[in-house]
């Protein structure tokens, strides 16, 4: 549900924003796990949630079901996307950085993406809608199951064909 920002060049210190709510209730699925969130956060997306706050680590954890991920953003990123490449079932929501190492060793994996047609404005810790972000986003997927639930959102956007 949220994800830390740690990037030095516009940040100082720790930064959380959550997904915002609207984009959860079209996914109108309520996911096994959460595997990044924190224990303030504005809603519950998951029926099990591992709270870093609490001193849980999602890169720890042993993952079940279909997890919804919105992992740490910047440089912690790449760990979780690497767990996420072997765990069966699920949908991380990411910026779209094509660029990077773990967005080509995604594609190349074979695994799905969904672009979102529109920025997504997250929401603050203080439960303030920001403004859109500064980058575009996706979804990862992997499994039937995300996929499917993502085509039926009316989310708007479009997706990569997966091997």
């Amino acid at each position: 549900m949220s994800f830390v920002s740690t990037d030095p060049y516009t940040h100082q210190g720790e930064n959380t924003w959550f997904t915002p709510p609207e984009l959860i209730k079209k996914l109108g699925f309520v996911f096994d796990m959460d595997v990044c969130t924190v224990s303030y956060r504005p809603f519950d997306i998951a029926r099990t949630n591992i709270e870093h706050d609490k001193g849980e680590c999602g890169l720890s954890a042993h993952w079940h079901g279909l997890v919804w991920m919105n992992p740490p953003y910047g440089k912690e990123i790449e760990p979780f996307i690497n767990k996420f490449k072997n765990h069966s079932d699920g949908i991380a929501l990411v910026f779209a950085r094509m660029g990077t190492p773990w967005m080509q060793d995604w594609v190349r994996s074979g695994n799905g993406i969904f672009f979102l047609r529109k920025r997504i404005a997250f929401i603050s810790k203080d439960w303030k809608k920001g403004t859109n972000a500064g980058a575009d986003s996706c979804f990862l997927y992997k499994g039937k199951l995300a996929r499917e639930i993502i085509e039926k959102s009316g989310i708007e956007g479009v997706f990569i064909r997966e091997k």
